[in-house]
């Protein structure tokens, strides 16, 4: 009950955030409105979908999927509501970290995703690296980092790749620090695994964009 109140709480502060910011985009309360239930709903399918390709089951979540599936679902979407697609993938990147943040509460909530045993204390009571905490710190410092660089117009149609290279360095680095990690490719964990995937294809991402930015400053000299 306190992990679905959690939820509508921070899925409030998250509409709020999207409309604030709604102006800057060109897109209006409505299509806000819409686009959040539509990227939720989404979002949410990629975390079940995820945890079915990394155990073979259904019944739990990793965000993973929800990272991966944005920017798939946004596509078509983007010529549905005759927006552009990079300002769409841009508009939600720090409500992505945001979810992020929610995810890593519910986490600790439910106790999962525990961080590595640190010492044990004389009464044998476990003493854990706070792994959730720090990486929801983590991701709301990274929301803010992604709200300066669009109150700045720094990085503009640049913020998914960034988040992929950004997120998952962060990730990758943090993985090492959670408990009871089994191989899911060959050796590798499957947090280790798609963090590696998110940066590489963050980075081809954005040689990409950079060599369009080149190629149409030539065009245009």
């Amino acid at each position: 009950m306190k992990s679905r109140v959690l939820f509508v709480i921070i899925t409030v502060v998250a509409s709020m955030l999207i409309l604030l910011r709604r102006k800057r985009y060109g897109i209006g309360v409505t299509k806000s409105i819409i686009s959040l239930i539509y990227v939720a709903i989404f979002g949410a399918l990629g975390t079940y979908i995820m945890f079915f390709i990394e155990s073979g089951r259904w019944g739990g979540t990793s965000f993973y999927g929800t990272v991966f599936i944005i920017p798939v679902c946004l596509l078509p979407y983007g010529f549905l509501v005759k927006q552009k697609y990079s300002n769409l993938l841009d508009f939600f990147v720090p409500e992505l970290c945001l979810a992020s943040a929610m995810a890593k509460v519910l986490c600790l909530i439910n106790h999962c995703c525990n961080g590595i045993i640190l010492y044990r204390k004389p009464n044998y009571e476990l003493v854990r690296f706070p792994s959730q905490i720090v990486e929801c710190v983590l991701v709301l410092v990274l929301m803010v980092l992604f709200l300066y660089f669009e109150h700045k117009g720094f990085f503009k149609g640049k913020f998914y790749p960034l988040f992929f290279v950004i997120y998952g360095s962060l990730r990758f680095a943090l993985n090492f620090l959670r408990d009871d990690l089994s191989a899911f490719v060959w050796f590798i964990p499957s947090g280790h695994f798609w963090s590696i995937v998110a940066i590489v294809i963050g980075l081809i991402w954005l040689i990409l964009k950079q060599e369009d930015n080149e190629s149409k400053n030539t065009i245009t000299n």
